[in-house]
This record gives structure tokens, C-alpha cells and sequence, in this order.
């Protein structure tokens, strides 16, 4: 999926292939696990797994809204189950700096375009990184009690507060 994820031609490809696995994960909880467990401990290059690399991939301006949208989905049935959510949230507080520097760039160059005149936003070109990510799941993540200690225990809380 990876790959996919590199080239505007495969747009479709990658799409279904993240429902596919969205599709897979609703099956049952075992298998919602199943897939996000493989997501999480696949190591690709650099160290990082699956996920953190897809995820970082969202701060790029290029990365088309159909694939962010199938991506979302597929975390938002992933998170369901607690190992995930933990590893998501982990994940997400240790590059949360990296994601809120992206939406503050997509906001800023949005706001650029505004004509003279103040027109509305809706009309902008909509390029530009858009880090969805941080506006979709904050709520998603801190939400569950029993993760937050997690992060506060391995410092992450810390850092993405002074962020």
C-alpha cells in the first residue's frame, strides 16, 4: 500500500486496498486486531512501522484526499480496540509537533489566498498539507482514560505540550 500511496496513478488502487482492510477489520474484534496489530509491528525502512509512516505521510500536500479519506476510515475502525488505540496514540503524541506545524501551514497558506476582497474560503484551492489527522482523532485519543497515564509515563505529554 506503501507504494501506492507514492503515485497518482494507483489513487484507486490504494483506496481499495485501505477498504479492503477497513472492510476486514469490521469482521470481528479478532481480526480488527489481527490488522491492526500487523499495521502496527510491520517495521518498514528507517525503523518505523507501517503506520507511523503512513501517518506521517498525511502532513504531505500531494497526498490525495481520496486516500486520506479511506485512511481515516480505516483508523477510525482501528481504534476500536484498545492495543491499537494505544500504539495510534503513542504514535501521535510522539509527531504531534509534525502534524500541528502541517495544519498551521495549510491554514496560513489558505489564508494567503484570500483575495483583496475577503472571499469566502470555500473557494480556495484546497492543496497543501491538511493534517487531518490532528483535527479528526485528538478527541478519538484523549478521551480514554486508562491511555492517558501511558503517555504521561513515557514522557510524550510532556513534549507535545511544550510543542
Amino acid at each position: 500500500i506503501l507504494e501506492l500511496l507514492e503515485l497518482p496513478l494507483r489513487e484507486e488502487k490504494a483506496v481499495r486496498s485501505l477498504e479492503f482492510l477497513t472492510a476486514l477489520a469490521k469482521a470481528s474484534d479478532g481480526i480488527r486486531r489481527l490488522v491492526g496489530t500487523s499495521l502496527v509491528r510491520n517495521v518498514m525502512v528507517d525503523g518505523k512501522s507501517w503506520l507511523e509512516e503512513v501517518v506521517l505521510r498525511e502532513t504531505n500536500p500531494k497526498m490525495p484526499k481520496s486516500i486520506m479519506g479511506a485512511l481515516h476510515r480505516l483508523y477510525y475502525q482501528l481504534i476500536l480496540d484498545l492495543v491499537f488505540k494505544r500504539h495510534f496514540l503513542e504514535l501521535f503524541v510522539e509527531h504531534y509537533q509534525i502534524f500541528l506545524q502541517a495544519m498551521i501551514d495549510h491554514k496560513r497558506y489558505r489564508t494567503d489566498q484570500l483575495d483583496e476582497d475577503n472571499h469566502s474560503l470555500d473557494r480556495l484551492d484546497d492543496s497543501g498539507a491538511q493534517c487531518e489527522v490532528l483535527e479528526n482523532f485528538s478527541v478519538q485519543l484523549f478521551t480514554v482514560p486508562a491511555l492517558v497515564p501511558v503517555v504521561v509515563k513515557k514522557g510524550l505529554l510532556d513534549r507535545m505540550i511544550v510543542s
